[in-house]
Order: structure tokens, then C-alpha cells, then sequence
């Protein structure tokens, strides 16, 4: 007796549910770690701020003042993009090589800001466009609250002094 040549395999429907499962399970991948990407950003700011702070406090410890750059009733804003990072903070030096972000080139729309009249200081990251999940990793004490006169959709946070957390 000969027996039926039976072919077995996939059929097109089955196939094609495959490959939309697929699909879907790639496109949910890549929105989280786009997520991840940023909320890693913010940790590395956040680390290269707090070393840069730490040596504007020690730097205020041997001086008896912060490095001015400017006078009580005007400051002089620095950009860390503008001037690159040995000349962003003169006087200042840190155990790590911290790196401003910067974004595309020397923009001040990814930047590190310091401005100082000697006794008081602020010290902040201003990016211009953040995504929600990285804004939301920024814990609440470290956004500027007077952020909103750089531009409507910045974001800034870093350290200040008592005195400058309001008033600059």
C-alpha cells in the first residue's frame, strides 16, 4: 500500500500573525528604551553637576565667595557650549572631567549655565526640548523654579544657592 504524500508547514494567515506579534512586541521595545536613554541622561547630568557643585562649594570654602560673573543686580550667564568646560567656571576645577552636553555643536540649547554675583550662585543644566519621561526623573528640588523666562518648553534644574533660588 502507498500512502498519501502529505506536505506540512505554515500557512499564509499564520505567517502573517507571526509577524504582526513581532512587530508589535518591537515597537513597545523601542519606545521603553527610548525612555531609558533619556532618564540615563539625566543621572549623568545630574553626576556631573554634583561634582561641579561640590567644587564651587570647596572653591567658596578656601575664597570666602563664589567665582562672580557678574554683580549683585546683574549677572553675567555663562554657557558651558559657548566657552567650553576649562573656561565655563574660571578657578574651578573637578576631580572628573565632567562633559556639557551640548546637543547638536556649541548650542545653548543643551547647555550648563552658571552665574554668580560672588555671594550667591546658581548652577543649572537647560535643555530645550526634554522628553516626559526624562522630566519626570528630574526630582522636584532640583528644577529651577524660575525656569519658565528661558523658554516655554525648558527644562532646568541643578543647585543654588538660599539666596538665588528665587530671585535669578
Amino acid at each position: 500500500m502507498h500512502q498519501p504524500h502529505t506536505t506540512r508547514g505554515f500557512t499564509i494567515v499564520e505567517l502573517l500573525i507571526v509577524i504582526v506579534v513581532i512587530g508589535i512586541l518591537a515597537s513597545i521595545t523601542i519606545v521603553a528604551f527610548n525612555g531609558v536613554q533619556d532618564r540615563a541622561r539625566v543621572v549623568s547630568v545630574q553626576s556631573d553637576l554634583r561634582n561641579l557643585h561640590t567644587s564651587l562649594q570647596e572653591y567658596q570654602a578656601i575664597n570666602g565667595e563664589y567665582p562672580a560673573t557678574g554683580t549683585s543686580s546683574a549677572w553675567s550667564w555663562r554657557y558651558s557650549c559657548s566657552l567650553g568646560i576649562t573656561n565655563f567656571i574660571t578657578g574651578v576645577t573637578t576631580s572628573s572631567s565632567p562633559q556639557a552636553p551640548c546637543g547638536n555643536g556649541a548650542t545653548n540649547n543643551d547647555t550648563w549655565l552658571y552665574g554668580s554675583d560672588g555671594t550667591e550662585y546658581k548652577l543649572i543644566h537647560l535643555r530645550a526640548n526634554f522628553s516626559n519621561s526624562a522630566r519626570e526623573a528630574i526630582p522636584a528640588s532640583f528644577r529651577d523654579p524660575v525656569a519658565g523666562r528661558w523658554t516655554a518648553t525648558a527644562t532646568a534644574w541643578g543647585y543654588w544657592s538660599a539666596g538665588a533660588a528665587t530671585t535669578r
